[in-house]
Formats: structure tokens, C-alpha cells, sequence
């Protein structure tokens, strides 16, 4: 089963602001898409962020992911 982040709680794993994951899904073609639920729910898989960050070369820190 796939587990799904908020953009807060994705935020904090990944040691940025909200906006931040907005402008990256915004900017970076490579960044995981969002996938919108509702209205007021969107949400990124887990398991495409973490292949991301691998592709990233395993960063974790907000200075290696902008």
C-alpha cells in the first residue's frame, strides 16, 4: 500500500517551508506532482519523493534540495 503526504507533514520530513514544495513542484520538472484529492486535500506519494531525493543523490537537507 502507498503512503501519502499533506504538504505540511512533507514539509517538515524534508526540512522546508510549504511554499517551498510549491515552487518546486512549480520549477523543478523533476519534483514529484501533487496529486489533488479535493478542493482543500492534495497530496505527494512517499515513495516518488524518496526516489526523488535518491536521484538527488540521497540529500535530505533543504540547502542540497533548492
Amino acid at each position: 500500500m502507498h503512503e501519502y503526504l499533506r504538504a505540511a507533514s512533507l514539509a517538515r520530513l524534508l526540512g522546508v517551508h510549504r511554499s517551498t514544495l510549491w515552487r518546486w513542484a512549480k520549477e523543478k520538472p523533476s519534483f514529484p506532482r501533487p496529486l489533488k484529492i479535493t478542493e482543500g486535500v492534495t497530496l505527494w506519494s512517499l515513495e516518488e519523493v524518496q526516489a526523488w531525493l535518491q536521484q538527488q543523490g540521497g540529500a535530505t537537507s533543504p540547502e542540497k534540495n533548492r
